[in-house]
């Protein structure tokens, strides 16, 4: 497929999401194959204080390839609580810009339609379409790094103006990468960080946990980490060195090729996301294996 083709199918998708997917959970009390595992402390990137926790939250969540696997999680580690009904969005897709859905309109009729209390950020600064690499072929990963913080700096103002509900606005930072991609990826935190510092508002946070929930000790890339004594007790820790895959080769967290069975990366990620995203309410998760199942 030529690279005009993909573009066309990229952006005709993103489109043709318009109407969002949107799943309706509830707080089941746990029960003996949901038996609870090790609680998550409680995020600690806001500085805002939003308990008690509310009876109902609607959460929004973008992003592009890597958010397209970890959302599949989300869901089901949202729901390790029994205090708040939470309706998730989820709008993800490989190879997108935050640009393209602030361009389609997405973004906007999800801040004045839906007005979710609660949004996420996942982007990896991809320059594949025609918005995320309008700067060109001859452009600096110092660049494109910037015009994406900027397009995000766009995309939130959008919710901080136009949503009346808006209360927690959460950048996550990316995960660890190897050369030569660790450059760029380091870029975008950085420039991430700076974005989110110089808008100076407390309902906008960068969240650091989820990046580090599948990182090697010295805060590096890593394809695998030692099992949990959740993972043990559920007969998941697959590495005869007791250790579990949480990487793929090429960054991503569903191995082999499916977010098929349990992932041990996205649920790592999903549940810190989640203690992230809840946490300013009083809310504690109670992390389960289940949650490393696709919800």
């Amino acid at each position: 497929m030529s690279r005009s083709a993909r573009f066309l199918l990229v952006v005709g998708t993103i489109v043709g999401l318009g109407t969002m997917i949107i799943i309706l959970l509830t707080s089941p009390k746990p029960t003996a194959d949901h038996a609870p595992g090790t609680k998550a402390s409680r995020a600690t990137t806001s500085t805002t204080n939003l308990a008690p926790p509310p009876a109902s939250l609607s959460i929004s969540s973008w992003g592009d390839s890597m958010a397209a696997e970890t959302s599949q999680f989300l869901g089901g580690a949202l729901r390790q609580q029994p205090s708040t009904e939470i309706l998730f969005a989820s709008h993800s897709f490989p190879g997108v810009a935050v640009c393209d859905f602030i361009n389609t309109g997405a973004v906007a009729t999800d801040a004045t339609t839906v007005q979710p209390q609660v949004v996420a950020f996942q982007f990896s600064g991809d320059t594949f379409t025609p918005c995320g690499g309008r700067l060109g072929a001859s452009a600096t990963g110092e660049q494109n790094a910037q015009l994406s913080a900027d397009d995000l700096r766009s995309a939130i103002d959008v919710y901080l103006q136009q949503d009346p509900r808006i209360q927690h606005i959460v950048v996550l930072t990316l995960p660890p990468a190897e050369l030569p991609a660790k450059t760029y990826i380091d870029l975008l935190n950085t420039t991430y960080r700076s974005m989110v510092t110089a808008l100076a508002d407390r309902r906008v946070t960068i969240a650091n946990s989820p990046a580090a929930s599948v990182s090697n000790a010295k805060g590096g890339f890593t394809t695998s980490l030692p099992c949990t004594e959740e993972e043990k007790v559920a007969g998941v820790c697959m590495g005869a060195d007791s250790t579990n895959i949480v990487r793929s080769p090429t960054g991503h967290f569903c191995v082999p090729t499916s977010c098929a069975g349990f992932q041990p990366g996205a649920w790592r990620f999903a549940n810190a996301e989640a203690s992230d995203l809840l946490g300013p309410y009083g809310i504690t998760l109670t992390r389960t294996i289940a949650s490393g199942s696709v919800s």
